[in-house]
């Protein structure tokens, strides 16, 4: 089951504006309604991107303790975040992109995870 409340440390994948099907890393929680996001690429930890909580999914992958515990004091750098968006994101390249709805981004993101599922079995 998918959460609905934003955590620090939590995966998501952006659901509307330019940047949808983009998938971030919770930075900091603003309030109730404002988290701020990076991916270490164009969003940098230093200058992260202020999105509505509505307009985000939040994905059912945890983090490590020791990078939660970075995020809260401030000491993670954008390589990090980088690298652990490319380990759920390299697959879906351009699939997401393209997705025109939300009903096509979980689609795609589904397809993606059957497909790690499947090769993570035959090893």
């Amino acid at each position: 089951m998918l959460s609905t409340i934003p955590v620090l440390g939590a995966l998501c994948i952006s659901l509307c504006g330019r940047d949808k099907g983009k998938n971030y890393l919770i930075v900091k929680i603003v309030d109730h309604e404002f988290v701020l996001v990076a991916d270490g690429v164009s969003k940098k930890v230093a200058n992260p991107k202020k999105k509505r909580t509505k307009h985000i999914k939040i994905l059912d992958m945890a983090l490590s303790n020791s990078t939660i515990a970075k995020l809260a004091t401030d000491s993670i750098v954008d390589n990090e975040i980088h690298k652990i968006l490319l380990k759920i994101s390299k697959p879906t390249g351009q699939q997401v992109k393209k997705a025109t709805s939300l009903k096509e981004v979980k689609t795609c993101q589904e397809k993606i995870i059957s497909k790690q599922k499947v090769s993570l079995a035959k090893r």
